[in-house]
């Protein structure tokens, strides 16, 4: 079974692990022939409480999550032991990466990171340093243009028109245009390999609709994955998910 598909819950699931399968199934697609080889090295920046480590801990490779939040930490350290899989958790935030060895990590997670850090292009140069020659990215950002629909479609016009002309959006931090992290990506060395939306249809969905109606759950996952790739839909979703590999010469592309 795809990392995808296991990550749908089965019947008598509770009612949230129904919308988060959902929201993360795309993800877990793009991941998984990363994921599927042999024994990495994984650093997980802002993991929190590890819903994307421990599931990658378990699969065999060596995991560090950074994350600010001591009390998400403590979390992820239960969540861990309850499942007998080994994560490393250090608290910090992108800077912690520069205390890390240079070129150790196979691939670096950064899910919803961007939106929040003081400098979207030091911390792809960070992410960048901590990677090995042909390491990847998986970066996770909020989308400008579907936050713009929403703000609008909840009847706050003036927000909407306000984050349509710049990025940020209070306390929910930046939001990116794909033109946007593609430049940033390029300027900080990164050959992007995949891109796609995320929940394009999941935040839209009512949860009581994914609760009580059976399969319509991995019903839902099926349509995310089906349009995640197609181009015509990525401007509705609400984040966009990106794979980018250092080259292997890292002369080639960026300075490290």
């Amino acid at each position: 079974m795809s990392a995808a598909a296991s990550s749908v819950p089965s019947s008598g699931t509770r009612p949230s692990a129904h919308r988060n399968a959902v929201r993360t199934a795309a993800v877990w697609s793009a991941l998984e022939p990363l994921l599927s080889r042999d024994k990495l090295t994984v650093v997980d920046l802002g993991g929190g409480t590890g819903g994307f480590a421990v599931p990658v801990a378990e699969l065999g490779h060596d995991v560090t999550v950074i994350d600010p939040s001591p009390d998400a930490l403590a979390a992820l350290g239960r969540r861990a032991a309850e499942l007998g899989v080994d994560v490393t958790a250090i608290q910090g935030d992108v800077s912690t990466l520069a205390q890390m060895d240079a070129g150790s990590a196979d691939l670096v997670l950064c899910h919803g990171v961007l939106e929040v850090v003081p400098n979207v292009a030091i911390a792809l140069v960070g992410i960048r340093g901590v990677l090995k020659p042909g390491g990847s990215v998986s970066l996770l950002v909020g989308q400008r243009s579907s936050a713009v629909l929403s703000r609008a479609m909840a009847g706050h016009f003036s927000e909407a028109r306000d984050l349509l002309e710049h990025s940020t959006m209070g306390r929910l931090g930046r939001r990116f245009t794909d033109g946007e992290v593609a430049t940033a990506l390029a300027a900080a060395g990164f050959q992007v390999t995949d891109t796609h939306g995320v929940r394009i249809f999941a935040d839209l969905v009512p949860g009581s609709l994914l609760d009580s109606e059976p399969g319509a759950a991995e019903s839902l996952v099926e349509l995310e994955l089906a349009t995640a790739g197609l181009a015509e839909f990525r401007s509705f979703a609400s984040q966009l998910h990106y794979i980018a590999r250092l080259p292997e010469d890292p002369a080639s592309g960026g300075r490290r």
